[in-house]
């Protein structure tokens, strides 16, 4: 396995090993939140953070363009590009700050009638508002901080920090509910481990970037409209994005009510996992690509692309059918059997990320060549179907509508024109694309599906070891498919190299 392709592999292990302990904390964190606020102000906590998680726009798509633009400086070599793009990025997030507070004042008399809350509910929400926002004022710095660590490739650090902060924020959090705290402890700790992560975050940068030095008078206004330029797409992708991902929570209280969100959040908070996994791949696979374009190694960049859609699609159907076999008895165990009644929703909004996260590299690629423009209208033409369809249906269906017309957008847009964009780009054909990239998983799910549909059998009343057990031997069964099937012959062979290596039973 050569030396890129190991640090690689290094990259996306760090990378889902800090997933994994943030994941299991969050899974835990979950039902006691629920538990511990009660359904009704669980549903308003997520509504208060759905509504402040707009203000991620602000960023203007800055924190995609840092990294990919540290990255290919990286691959050219050019230190002093690197520290003059970070300090004119975290410059742009001073003012992005106070523009956040200033719209959070702004809204808070406006957004309680708009969301239909009364009594107690409505005199928390001002302070909730004014608490996040807080958090999403030291969020972009820390973020930024983050982006430019993953750019070096150091996403051990940037996952330790993650970490720590994560880990101390939900420790914190069950001992203030313990204790008998609510809502407005748990968005004031949110706030701390914020600033902490950030102060983490500059320790990190430093340590990994000796030769930097937060000097401001190194930000210039060229790498700043360099940013915008590259960001400008971002930005209106991420808007499309928002609105495909993050308005459910919005709907449903406005058409449905807010004691509805509860429900529907415990399966898009599945989905939000299964996301955080493939993007756990994502992230050293944007960076080696962009250095791979940044040296204008273009047949590389074309390989690089092929084998990652490969592994997007097998972890991504092997996660897909996981929750939709296996679903109830880990809605049951996870938050409750009052719960199983979601399962509907997470079969179908399962279908809509499978199919869209298999595929995540095509976006990833079409990022790295900044072929944004018609990728992000196209986004911005799925969001607003998105909205439109879960309000129709909503109003039709109920819960269940809302999954749809999240799921439908999707489906067209991860089987049409993402693809079809990205081939174009790379000038890879949609034959190559299909024996290289896809039929391989296919193939690995379908056999691995049907083995699932055959040995799974009734699952309520089932206990924790079993769900154990049972995700055990079905990750067993496809990774063997996955290494037999979906491997080819030499990835099998540096594979199996890889491994006595790191047994010690042959040297490097």
């Amino acid at each position: 396995m050569r030396k890129d392709d190991r640090l690689m592999v290094r990259s996306i292990f760090s990378n889902w090993l800090g997933l994994v302990v943030m994941g299991v904390t969050s899974v835990i964190l979950t039902p006691i939140l629920i538990h511990g606020l009660g359904d009704y102000y669980y549903g308003v906590w997520i509504l208060v953070a759905s509504a402040v998680d707009y203000y991620g726009m602000l960023d203007l798509g800055m924190r995609p363009a840092l990294f990919r633009m540290v990255a290919w400086s990286k691959g050219a070599d050019d230190a002093i590009a690197m520290h003059e793009t970070l300090l004119s990025a975290l410059a742009f997030t001073v003012g992005v700050g106070f523009c956040v507070l200033v719209l959070s004042l702004l809204l808070i008399p406006v957004l309680p009638d708009f969301f239909r809350l009364s009594g107690t509910e409505r005199q928390i929400f001002p302070w909730l508002m004014i608490l996040l926002g807080l958090n999403v004022a030291g969020a972009f710095p820390a973020r930024m901080l983050g982006a430019y660590l993953n750019s070096l490739g150091r996403f051990d650090l940037f996952n330790m920090s993650a970490v720590l902060s994560t880990t101390l924020r939900a420790g914190s959090i069950v001992a203030a509910l313990h204790f008998g705290y609510g809502i407005r402890a748990v968005a004031g700790i949110t706030l701390a481990m914020t600033l902490f992560s950030l102060l983490l975050n500059v320790w990190a940068v430093l340590r990994s970037d000796r030769t930097l030095s937060l000097d401001w008078r190194l930000a210039r206004w060229s790498r700043l409209r360099g940013l915008f330029q590259y960001g400008f797409s971002i930005l209106v992708y991420n808007v499309g994005d928002q609105l495909r991902f993050y308005t459910d929570s919005i709907v449903i209280a406005r058409v449905l009510g807010a004691a509805f969100i509860t429900p529907f959040n415990v399966a898009a908070r599945l989905m939000e996992y299964f996301k955080q996994i493939i993007t756990g791949v994502g992230g050293p696979l944007m960076g080696r690509m962009a250095e791979l374009y940044g040296c204008a190694q273009h047949q590389q960049l074309q390989e690089y692309f092929l084998r990652s859609n490969r592994v997007s699609a097998l972890l991504s159907v092997f996660i897909g059918s996981v929750l939709i076999f296996d679903g109830r008895l880990l809605l049951n165990l996870w938050v409750g059997e009052r719960f199983i009644s979601s399962y509907p929703l997470l079969v179908v909004l399962t279908a809509g990320y499978l199919v869209g996260l298999a595929q995540q590299p095509c976006g990833i690629v079409i990022a790295v060549r900044d072929r944004l423009g018609p990728a992000a209208l196209w986004t911005i033409g799925e969001g607003v179907a998105n909205l439109g369809l879960s309000i129709y249906w909503g109003r039709k269906y109920g819960l269940l509508g809302v999954a749809m017309g999240t799921t439908v957008p999707m489906l067209i847009g991860s089987t049409l024109f993402f693809p079809w964009y990205a081939l174009r780009i790379l000038g890879v054909s949609a034959g190559d694309y299909f024996r290289q990239a896809l039929a391989q998983p296919i193939a690995v799910g379908i056999i691995f599906s049907s083995l699932c549909w055959l040995t799974t059998g009734a699952q309520i009343g089932r206990s924790f070891p079993y769900l154990l057990w049972t995700v055990a031997w079905q990750t067993t069964c496809f990774g063997l498919l996955a290494t037999v099937v979906g491997l080819r012959s030499f990835e099998r062979k540096a594979l199996f190299k890889h491994g006595k290596v790191s047994l010690g039973f042959v040297r490097a």
